[in-house]
């Protein structure tokens, strides 16, 4: 199976929303031609993990801004449903 490269790209978008910070970056897929986002939601409790949102092939698009956009509206309806499985950080 051949080796799959990508470009990576550093955080591309910081915001703070009461007291949660999200953290977006993108990175390219070679192997389809498309822009994915990589979004972290921190807990202002620094005992708990960052969650990551799932953000699939629903989320690619063909310009890393839109990736960006299209990931950060799937992080805000996650923070904004209030049902993120938050775990503790392990020791």
């Amino acid at each position: 199976m051949p080796e799959i490269e990508s470009l990576a790209a550093p955080i591309v978008r910081t915001e703070t929303l009461g007291g949660f910070t999200m953290r977006a970056s993108v990175c390219f897929l070679d192997d389809v031609q498309v822009w994915e986002s990589h979004i972290t939601i921190e807990h202002p409790d620094s005992a708990v993990q960052p969650f990551t949102v799932p953000c699939g092939p629903e989320c690619y698009r063909k310009s890393s801004d839109a990736a960006v956009q299209v990931g950060w509206a799937t992080a805000r309806q996650w923070l904004d449903g209030g049902r993120i499985p938050w775990k503790l950080r392990v020791p």
